[in-house]
């Protein structure tokens, strides 16, 4: 990859042939997007400036989407989320200006809304965040005095099924076996278990973070500080791994996707599917349940914001507790009737006769 004069621009020759791409930051990723071949070209230039200007080098029709966008983006309530939210806004906002760029915001009735939800159904956590950020910018439209109400709001989100699953104890055990000489392979895992942290601030986790109890965490999805307790088995591979001078990230890499392909390879080896780095943290929320904390507690060490998923954890819990104690109950009254029907069963001495 060469860079070229044209910023954000890179040159890749492949079979002897030079391709132009243009890099664009998308999602907290680098995306390459292609050019036209012709850096010289009117059809280069007229590509390059629809990537580098906010508004894509149309002419902005007044009270559209297009300029609604571009409105909020410049906002205190954009400007102030997480990276981590605002590269997801861009994503979404992005999609929106696509779809209705040109239409115009102070007219959108709320049968466009109900239709973007059906046109989204196979799709439905894209459809639901979609809903949420049009939510936002017909809010906006509002405080711009463009309208007087919003038309997405009490729009029905569309179910979504449980996320992503948690690991089963066999997939445990499996994923730590297959991968027991490989000490990076485990600190991933274990990481992910130990702290219930989400995939994306695993890669921010240092080795100055570190005290030999615990981590320092800062969200990138909420920015909530947090201090977070190792499990043993946890302090035992950072304790092994942890570097006599420096701190750089623990992970030994800081990208998403670096972290991402290194588990792919570590779960294939241990021959598992339909398993996630994201489902290690319902596993890690689900075991404080076990273990009786209670949401606060959870809370303390997860991060989670709302009490809905805890809610649910703590109430798997006490359910299986629940059962598992109406089972023991049972079977010790089994063992009890079997002991009286064999008491009950044996011949009584009879009396010597007069």
């Amino acid at each position: 990859m060469v860079r070229t004069d044209w910023p954000g621009v890179a040159r890749i020759v492949s079979k002897g042939r030079g391709y132009y791409y243009f890099r664009r930051r998308i999602s907290g990723k680098y995306r390459l997007i292609r050019l036209p071949d012709d850096p010289r070209s009117t059809e280069f230039a007229e590509a390059y400036k629809a990537l580098t200007t906010p508004d894509g080098g149309r002419t902005i029709t007044p009270f559209s989407f297009d300029e609604l966008i571009i409105s909020y983006k410049k906002g205190a309530a954009f400007l102030n989320l997480s990276p981590r939210s605002r590269d997801d806004y861009h994503k979404m906002l992005d999609l929106l200006g696509g779809w209705l760029g040109p239409k115009d915001a102070s007219r959108y009735p709320r049968s466009e809304a109900l239709r973007m939800m059906a046109s989204n159904a196979h799709r439905p956590r894209t459809a639901n965040y979609l809903l949420s950020i049009l939510i936002v910018l017909m809010n906006h439209a509002i405080d711009l005095d463009w309208r007087t109400d919003n038309p997405a709001k009490g729009v029905r989100k569309l179910k979504t099924g449980p996320g992503y699953r948690p690991w089963t104890p066999e997939e445990v055990e499996a994923y730590r076996a297959a991968n027991a000489e490989r000490p990076e392979a485990l600190l991933l895992f274990e990481l992910a278990m130990g702290t219930g942290q989400r995939p994306g601030d695993l890669t921010r986790m240092k080795w100055t973070d570190y005290d030999g109890q615990g981590i320092r965490v800062v969200q990138g999805k909420t920015g909530a500080q947090l201090y977070v307790p190792v499990t043993t088995r946890l302090r035992g591979l950072l304790d092994a791994a942890r570097p006599a001078v420096g701190g750089g990230a623990i992970l030994g890499t800081e990208a998403y996707t670096g972290m991402e392909i290194r588990f792919r390879r570590a779960r294939a080896r241990a021959e598992l599917k339909g398993v996630s780095l994201h489902g290690l943290r319902k596993n890690a929320s689900i075991e404080l349940a076990e273990a009786g904390c209670t949401e606060a507690e959870i809370k303390a060490i997860t991060g989670h914001e709302t009490s809905e998923m805890i809610a649910l954890y703590i109430k798997g819990a006490n359910q299986r507790k629940t059962a598992l104690k109406a089972r023991r109950k049972s079977e010790a009254s089994d063992r009890e009737q079997k002991e009286i029907g064999k008491t009950s069963g044996k011949t009584r001495p009879q009396a010597d006769e007069a």
